[in-house]
Protein backbone atom coordinates (compact mmCIF):
# COMPACT_ATOMS: atom_id res chain seq x y z
CA UNK A 1 0.00 0.00 0.00
CA UNK A 2 1.09 3.25 -0.85
CA UNK A 3 1.15 6.78 0.30
CA UNK A 4 0.18 7.96 -2.35
CA UNK A 5 -0.23 6.75 -5.86
CA UNK A 6 0.80 8.99 -8.27
CA UNK A 7 2.62 12.68 -7.59
CA UNK A 8 3.63 15.30 -7.99
CA UNK A 9 2.89 18.99 -7.15
CA UNK A 10 0.08 21.24 -5.40
CA UNK A 11 -0.45 24.72 -4.76
CA UNK A 12 -3.38 26.89 -3.63
CA UNK A 13 -4.86 29.44 -5.60
CA UNK A 14 -3.65 32.98 -5.93
CA UNK A 15 -6.37 33.76 -3.32
CA UNK A 16 -5.37 30.80 -0.87
CA UNK A 17 -1.94 31.48 -1.35
CA UNK A 18 -2.25 34.92 0.14
CA UNK A 19 -4.95 34.48 3.19
CA UNK A 20 -3.08 30.83 3.86
CA UNK A 21 -4.56 27.14 3.96
CA UNK A 22 -6.87 26.70 7.14
CA UNK A 23 -8.07 24.07 9.37
CA UNK A 24 -11.03 24.59 11.11
CA UNK A 25 -9.41 25.35 13.95
CA UNK A 26 -6.84 27.90 12.39
CA UNK A 27 -3.52 26.54 10.44
CA UNK A 28 -0.37 24.88 11.76
CA UNK A 29 3.20 26.17 12.00
CA UNK A 30 4.71 23.66 9.80
CA UNK A 31 5.80 24.59 6.10
CA UNK A 32 4.86 23.47 2.75
CA UNK A 33 5.73 19.79 2.90
CA UNK A 34 7.36 17.71 -0.38
CA UNK A 35 5.39 14.95 -2.14
CA UNK A 36 6.64 12.02 -0.69
CA UNK A 37 6.66 9.77 -3.37
CA UNK A 38 -3.70 3.79 -17.69
CA UNK A 39 -11.55 -4.29 -21.52
CA UNK A 40 -13.18 -6.32 -21.41
CA UNK A 41 -16.54 -6.03 -18.78
CA UNK A 42 -20.05 -4.44 -18.50
CA UNK A 43 -19.97 -1.42 -16.69
CA UNK A 44 -22.44 -1.39 -13.75
CA UNK A 45 -22.53 2.11 -11.74
CA UNK A 46 -23.61 2.15 -8.42
CA UNK A 47 -26.24 3.79 -6.73
CA UNK A 48 -25.26 7.09 -5.58
CA UNK A 49 -25.10 7.73 -1.80
CA UNK A 50 -25.54 11.05 0.07
CA UNK A 51 -22.77 13.52 0.58
CA UNK A 52 -21.73 14.05 4.01
CA UNK A 53 -22.51 17.32 5.52
CA UNK A 54 -19.53 20.01 5.98
CA UNK A 55 -17.15 18.95 8.92
CA UNK A 56 -17.25 21.17 12.05
CA UNK A 57 -15.38 24.71 11.53
CA UNK A 58 -13.65 24.51 15.02
CA UNK A 59 -11.19 21.30 15.34
CA UNK A 60 -9.14 20.32 18.49
CA UNK A 61 -5.37 19.89 18.33
CA UNK A 62 -4.37 16.24 18.54
CA UNK A 63 -2.60 15.20 22.17
CA UNK A 64 0.36 13.97 19.96
CA UNK A 65 4.60 14.75 20.19
CA UNK A 66 7.07 14.24 17.78
CA UNK A 67 10.50 12.72 18.43
CA UNK A 68 13.50 13.05 16.08
CA UNK A 69 14.28 9.23 16.21
CA UNK A 70 16.97 8.98 12.68
CA UNK A 71 19.08 11.53 11.35
CA UNK A 72 20.44 12.01 7.39
CA UNK A 73 22.49 14.70 5.63
CA UNK A 74 19.78 14.11 2.97
CA UNK A 75 15.84 13.89 2.47
CA UNK A 76 14.27 10.29 3.63
CA UNK A 77 12.11 8.35 0.99
CA UNK A 78 9.73 6.57 2.98
CA UNK A 79 7.56 3.76 1.38
CA UNK A 80 4.62 2.33 2.44
CA UNK A 81 4.14 -1.60 2.46
CA UNK A 82 1.29 -3.53 3.17
CA UNK A 83 2.79 -4.34 7.38
CA UNK A 84 5.53 -1.97 7.80
CA UNK A 85 7.52 0.80 6.13
CA UNK A 86 10.79 1.41 4.58
CA UNK A 87 12.84 4.29 5.00
CA UNK A 88 15.82 5.05 2.63
CA UNK A 89 18.18 7.32 0.74
CA UNK A 90 18.96 7.62 -3.05
CA UNK A 91 21.49 6.14 -3.95
CA UNK A 92 22.48 4.83 -0.17
CA UNK A 93 22.00 1.02 -0.07
CA UNK A 94 20.97 0.79 3.74
CA UNK A 95 17.43 1.12 4.60
CA UNK A 96 15.76 1.31 7.95
CA UNK A 97 12.64 -1.12 8.59
CA UNK A 98 9.40 0.48 10.09
CA UNK A 99 7.33 -2.13 11.88
CA UNK A 100 5.22 -2.96 15.44
CA UNK A 101 6.63 0.86 16.68
CA UNK A 102 10.94 -0.37 16.09
CA UNK A 103 13.13 0.68 13.90
CA UNK A 104 15.27 -2.06 12.20
CA UNK A 105 18.65 -0.91 10.54
CA UNK A 106 18.94 -3.28 7.44
CA UNK A 107 22.83 -2.97 6.04
CA UNK A 108 23.04 -3.37 2.65
CA UNK A 109 19.50 -4.13 1.52
CA UNK A 110 19.79 -2.87 -1.57
CA UNK A 111 23.66 -3.89 -2.58
CA UNK A 112 23.33 -5.17 -5.90
CA UNK A 113 20.77 -3.07 -7.01
CA UNK A 114 21.40 -1.78 -10.34
CA UNK A 115 20.52 2.36 -11.12
CA UNK A 116 21.23 3.25 -14.72
CA UNK A 117 22.07 6.82 -15.15
CA UNK A 118 19.45 8.86 -15.58
CA UNK A 119 16.76 6.15 -13.82
CA UNK A 120 14.97 6.50 -10.27
CA UNK A 121 14.85 4.14 -7.59
CA UNK A 122 11.41 3.24 -5.64
CA UNK A 123 9.44 3.06 -4.66
CA UNK A 124 9.05 -0.23 -2.63
CA UNK A 125 5.59 -2.12 -2.53
CA UNK A 126 4.00 -5.02 -1.14
CA UNK A 127 4.55 -7.21 2.03
CA UNK A 128 7.53 -7.18 3.94
CA UNK A 129 9.23 -9.57 3.14
CA UNK A 130 8.04 -12.72 1.47
CA UNK A 131 6.61 -10.18 -1.29
CA UNK A 132 8.58 -6.99 -1.38
CA UNK A 133 8.85 -5.37 -5.09
CA UNK A 134 11.37 -2.89 -5.97
CA UNK A 135 10.43 -0.64 -9.12
CA UNK A 136 13.50 1.34 -11.06
CA UNK A 137 12.49 3.19 -13.87
CA UNK A 138 13.55 6.32 -16.17
CA UNK A 139 10.84 8.70 -16.44
CA UNK A 140 10.06 11.48 -18.65
CA UNK A 141 7.07 13.92 -19.34
CA UNK A 142 4.77 14.18 -16.35
CA UNK A 143 6.31 11.50 -14.60
CA UNK A 144 5.36 8.92 -17.14
CA UNK A 145 7.87 5.64 -17.40
CA UNK A 146 9.85 5.48 -20.43
CA UNK A 147 11.41 2.02 -19.05
CA UNK A 148 11.38 0.17 -16.15
CA UNK A 149 12.58 -2.75 -14.40
CA UNK A 150 10.55 -4.58 -11.42
CA UNK A 151 12.86 -6.88 -8.98
CA UNK A 152 11.47 -9.01 -6.23
CA UNK A 153 13.38 -9.35 -3.26
CA UNK A 154 14.49 -13.15 -2.71
CA UNK A 155 16.66 -13.83 0.31
CA UNK A 156 19.71 -11.13 0.07
CA UNK A 157 19.08 -10.38 -3.63
CA UNK A 158 17.01 -8.72 -5.92
CA UNK A 159 15.97 -10.63 -9.04
CA UNK A 160 13.75 -9.58 -12.10
CA UNK A 161 10.65 -10.25 -11.97
CA UNK A 162 9.80 -13.23 -14.64
CA UNK A 163 7.91 -12.67 -18.32
CA UNK A 164 6.87 -9.40 -19.33
CA UNK A 165 6.42 -7.99 -15.30
CA UNK A 166 10.42 -7.96 -15.64
CA UNK A 167 9.91 -4.66 -17.70
CA UNK A 168 6.20 -3.58 -16.22
CA UNK A 169 5.52 -0.70 -13.74
CA UNK A 170 4.15 -1.68 -10.52
CA UNK A 171 0.88 0.45 -9.74
CA UNK A 172 0.06 -1.34 -6.73
CA UNK A 173 -0.35 -4.27 -4.67
CA UNK A 174 -4.14 -5.24 -3.16
CA UNK A 175 -3.71 -8.31 -1.11
CA UNK A 176 -1.18 -11.10 -3.23
CA UNK A 177 -2.69 -9.12 -6.58
CA UNK A 178 -0.10 -6.97 -8.06
CA UNK A 179 -1.46 -4.02 -10.43
CA UNK A 180 0.86 -4.03 -13.30
CA UNK A 181 1.43 -1.73 -15.75
CA UNK A 182 2.38 -3.71 -19.14
CA UNK A 183 2.52 -3.09 -22.95
CA UNK A 184 -0.96 -4.34 -23.03
CA UNK A 185 -2.23 -1.97 -20.61
CA UNK A 186 -3.04 -2.30 -16.35
CA UNK A 187 -2.99 -6.29 -15.70
CA UNK A 188 -3.54 -8.27 -12.31
CA UNK A 189 -0.88 -10.59 -12.07
CA UNK A 190 -0.20 -13.46 -9.24
CA UNK A 191 3.44 -13.22 -7.43
CA UNK A 192 4.71 -15.92 -9.75
CA UNK A 193 4.12 -13.62 -12.95
CA UNK A 194 1.01 -15.51 -14.53
CA UNK A 195 -2.12 -13.27 -15.27
CA UNK A 196 -5.22 -13.18 -13.64
CA UNK A 197 -8.61 -13.12 -14.66
CA UNK A 198 -9.45 -9.88 -13.40
CA UNK A 199 -10.15 -8.00 -15.91
CA UNK A 200 -8.98 -3.61 -15.66
CA UNK A 201 -11.36 -1.72 -18.29
CA UNK A 202 -8.89 0.06 -20.29
CA UNK A 203 -12.28 2.83 -21.19
CA UNK A 204 -15.02 4.09 -19.49
CA UNK A 205 -17.65 5.79 -20.86
CA UNK A 206 -15.70 5.85 -24.14
CA UNK A 207 -12.62 7.55 -22.03
CA UNK A 208 -9.39 5.99 -21.66
CA UNK A 209 -9.42 4.52 -17.53
CA UNK A 210 -5.54 6.22 -15.83
CA UNK A 211 -4.56 3.95 -13.33
CA UNK A 212 -3.45 5.14 -10.08
CA UNK A 213 -4.14 2.82 -7.20
CA UNK A 214 -5.48 -0.72 -5.67
CA UNK A 215 -6.76 -2.46 -2.59
CA UNK A 216 -8.15 -5.29 -1.03
CA UNK A 217 -11.23 -5.09 1.99
CA UNK A 218 -11.31 -7.75 5.25
CA UNK A 219 -13.90 -8.68 2.93
CA UNK A 220 -12.10 -10.16 -0.56
CA UNK A 221 -13.04 -6.77 -2.44
CA UNK A 222 -10.44 -5.39 -4.90
CA UNK A 223 -10.74 -2.27 -5.73
CA UNK A 224 -8.88 -0.08 -8.81
CA UNK A 225 -8.94 3.65 -8.52
CA UNK A 226 -8.22 6.01 -11.25
CA UNK A 227 -9.98 8.58 -13.66
CA UNK A 228 -10.80 9.47 -16.61
CA UNK A 229 -11.03 12.65 -18.62
CA UNK A 230 -14.35 14.57 -18.54
CA UNK A 231 -15.30 16.25 -22.20
CA UNK A 232 -16.32 19.94 -22.00
CA UNK A 233 -19.56 20.68 -22.66
CA UNK A 234 -19.01 23.67 -24.78
CA UNK A 235 -15.88 22.93 -26.41
CA UNK A 236 -15.87 19.41 -26.40
CA UNK A 237 -11.95 19.67 -25.12
CA UNK A 238 -11.05 17.05 -22.50
CA UNK A 239 -11.22 18.61 -18.76
CA UNK A 240 -11.53 17.99 -15.37
CA UNK A 241 -13.92 18.61 -12.87
CA UNK A 242 -11.91 21.44 -12.12
CA UNK A 243 -11.09 22.51 -15.35
CA UNK A 244 -7.58 20.86 -15.41
CA UNK A 245 -6.52 19.35 -19.01
CA UNK A 246 -4.47 16.80 -17.57
CA UNK A 247 -6.87 15.66 -15.00
CA UNK A 248 -10.53 14.21 -14.75
CA UNK A 249 -13.23 12.61 -12.61
CA UNK A 250 -12.25 9.55 -10.35
CA UNK A 251 -13.65 6.61 -11.13
CA UNK A 252 -13.24 3.20 -9.17
CA UNK A 253 -13.20 -0.13 -10.29
CA UNK A 254 -14.71 -2.90 -7.80
CA UNK A 255 -14.34 -6.86 -7.61
CA UNK A 256 -16.98 -8.65 -5.49
CA UNK A 257 -15.36 -11.74 -4.06
CA UNK A 258 -14.98 -13.95 -6.76
CA UNK A 259 -16.02 -11.86 -9.56
CA UNK A 260 -14.22 -11.55 -12.03
CA UNK A 261 -15.68 -8.50 -14.17
CA UNK A 262 -15.54 -5.37 -11.88
CA UNK A 263 -18.56 -2.97 -11.17
CA UNK A 264 -17.63 0.42 -12.06
CA UNK A 265 -18.24 2.86 -8.92
CA UNK A 266 -18.80 6.84 -10.14
CA UNK A 267 -18.42 9.11 -7.33
CA UNK A 268 -21.95 10.40 -5.74
CA UNK A 269 -20.43 14.45 -6.47
CA UNK A 270 -18.02 13.78 -9.08
CA UNK A 271 -17.10 17.64 -8.64
CA UNK A 272 -15.64 16.64 -5.16
CA UNK A 273 -13.93 13.96 -6.81
CA UNK A 274 -11.03 15.53 -8.72
CA UNK A 275 -8.09 14.25 -10.04
CA UNK A 276 -4.95 15.35 -11.74
CA UNK A 277 -1.94 13.13 -12.88
CA UNK A 278 0.16 15.04 -10.55
CA UNK A 279 -1.70 15.11 -7.53
CA UNK A 280 -1.47 12.13 -5.18
CA UNK A 281 -4.65 10.12 -5.50
CA UNK A 282 -5.63 6.13 -4.66
CA UNK A 283 -7.23 3.52 -2.93
CA UNK A 284 -6.75 1.99 0.70
CA UNK A 285 -8.71 0.15 2.71
CA UNK A 286 -8.52 -1.12 6.20
CA UNK A 287 -10.66 -3.93 7.35
CA UNK A 288 -14.32 -3.16 5.61
CA UNK A 289 -13.91 0.43 5.18
CA UNK A 290 -12.45 2.00 1.93
CA UNK A 291 -10.90 5.43 1.54
CA UNK A 292 -10.97 7.21 -2.51
CA UNK A 293 -8.02 9.80 -2.14
CA UNK A 294 -8.24 12.51 -4.32
CA UNK A 295 -5.74 14.63 -4.80
CA UNK A 296 -7.07 17.99 -6.19
CA UNK A 297 -9.91 17.78 -4.07
CA UNK A 298 -11.34 18.69 -0.82
CA UNK A 299 -13.14 15.07 0.23
CA UNK A 300 -12.70 11.94 0.46
CA UNK A 301 -14.57 8.83 -0.63
CA UNK A 302 -15.36 6.31 2.02
CA UNK A 303 -17.21 3.12 1.02
CA UNK A 304 -18.94 1.39 3.16
CA UNK A 305 -21.97 -0.74 3.40
CA UNK A 306 -22.10 -1.15 -0.50
CA UNK A 307 -21.50 2.17 -1.50
CA UNK A 308 -19.78 5.33 -1.83
CA UNK A 309 -20.48 8.80 0.14
CA UNK A 310 -17.92 11.69 0.08
CA UNK A 311 -16.83 13.10 2.88
CA UNK A 312 -15.79 17.22 2.71
CA UNK A 313 -12.77 17.83 4.44
CA UNK A 314 -12.62 20.68 7.35
CA UNK A 315 -10.06 22.32 5.42
CA UNK A 316 -10.33 25.90 3.46
CA UNK A 317 -11.43 26.16 0.45
CA UNK A 318 -8.70 27.97 -1.28
CA UNK A 319 -6.47 24.91 -0.61
CA UNK A 320 -5.74 22.45 -3.58
CA UNK A 321 -6.41 19.85 -0.99
CA UNK A 322 -4.77 16.32 0.27
CA UNK A 323 -1.30 15.31 -0.42
CA UNK A 324 0.52 13.29 2.20
CA UNK A 325 -1.79 10.59 3.37
CA UNK A 326 -1.86 6.87 5.22
CA UNK A 327 -4.32 4.71 6.85
CA UNK A 328 -3.82 2.93 9.90
CA UNK A 329 -4.75 -0.66 10.11
CA UNK A 330 -7.50 0.61 13.05
CA UNK A 331 -9.00 2.58 10.21
CA UNK A 332 -7.70 5.83 11.67
CA UNK A 333 -6.50 8.16 8.89
CA UNK A 334 -3.79 10.79 8.55
CA UNK A 335 -3.33 13.40 5.80
CA UNK A 336 -1.74 16.74 4.89
CA UNK A 337 -2.80 19.30 2.71
CA UNK A 338 -0.61 21.51 0.42
CA UNK A 339 0.11 25.08 1.09
CA UNK A 340 1.36 27.57 -1.08
CA UNK A 341 4.23 30.36 -1.81
CA UNK A 342 5.20 30.87 2.02
CA UNK A 343 1.65 29.60 3.60
CA UNK A 344 1.70 26.36 5.50
CA UNK A 345 0.12 23.03 5.08
CA UNK A 346 -2.12 21.31 7.52
CA UNK A 347 -1.91 18.04 9.11
CA UNK A 348 -5.47 16.06 10.19
CA UNK A 349 -6.01 13.13 12.11
CA UNK A 350 -9.56 11.49 11.23
CA UNK A 351 -10.83 9.27 13.70
CA UNK A 352 -12.78 5.87 13.05
CA UNK A 353 -16.17 7.63 14.18
CA UNK A 354 -15.15 10.89 11.88
CA UNK A 355 -13.66 13.17 13.92
CA UNK A 356 -10.73 15.36 12.76
CA UNK A 357 -8.29 16.85 15.00
CA UNK A 358 -5.66 19.21 13.50
CA UNK A 359 -1.70 17.42 14.52
CA UNK A 360 1.07 19.77 15.33
CA UNK A 361 4.29 18.96 13.94
CA UNK A 362 7.56 20.59 14.53
CA UNK A 363 8.37 23.87 12.98
CA UNK A 364 9.93 23.97 9.34
CA UNK A 365 9.30 20.20 8.83
CA UNK A 366 9.07 19.09 5.20
CA UNK A 367 7.44 16.02 5.14
CA UNK A 368 7.96 13.59 2.05
CA UNK A 369 6.64 10.59 3.96
CA UNK A 370 3.81 9.39 6.59
CA UNK A 371 3.10 5.85 7.53
CA UNK A 372 0.61 5.13 10.33
CA UNK A 373 0.55 2.35 12.69
CA UNK A 374 -2.23 3.06 14.46
CA UNK A 375 -4.24 6.27 16.43
CA UNK A 376 -1.26 7.24 18.42
CA UNK A 377 1.45 5.79 16.10
CA UNK A 378 2.63 8.20 13.32
CA UNK A 379 6.25 7.59 11.69
CA UNK A 380 6.98 11.22 9.66
CA UNK A 381 9.64 11.18 7.30
CA UNK A 382 11.37 14.41 6.23
CA UNK A 383 14.47 16.61 5.06
CA UNK A 384 17.33 15.13 7.43
CA UNK A 385 15.01 13.70 9.96
CA UNK A 386 12.69 10.77 10.45
CA UNK A 387 10.53 11.32 13.85
CA UNK A 388 7.93 9.17 15.63
CA UNK A 389 5.30 9.63 18.54
CA UNK A 390 7.16 7.88 20.78
CA UNK A 391 11.05 8.65 21.76
CA UNK A 392 13.07 5.36 20.43
CA UNK A 393 16.29 6.88 20.66
CA UNK A 394 18.31 8.27 17.56
CA UNK A 395 20.15 6.28 14.56
CA UNK A 396 22.01 8.04 12.63
CA UNK A 397 21.42 6.94 8.84
CA UNK A 398 23.18 8.18 5.70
Amino acid sequence: MRIAAGGGWLACTLAGAVAGCRSGGGSTSTTPSALASATAAQPTASAPSAIASDAPRELPVAPLSFHVVAKSSSQLSLDVLDDAALVYVDPARDALLLSQHRIQLLPGLFSGVTVPDGWSFGPVDGRWPDLALLTVAKRGYLGAATGTTLLRKSGARWLPMPGELAHGELVDVAGSNLLVRTAEGARFFDPAGHAQKLAVQSSVDGEPFHVTGASKDAKGRIFVSGFIHAPSKETGLRLSAGGSVDGGVAIVQRWEPGATAPIVDRMPDPNAARVDVLDGAGVYSSGDVTFALFGKSHALGKFQGGSWSIEKLPIDARCSGVRDFSLAKDGVVFFGTTGGLSQPSVFLRRSVDGRYERLTLPPGLDVSGLYAEGAAALWVASEGALYFTEPLGVVTFP
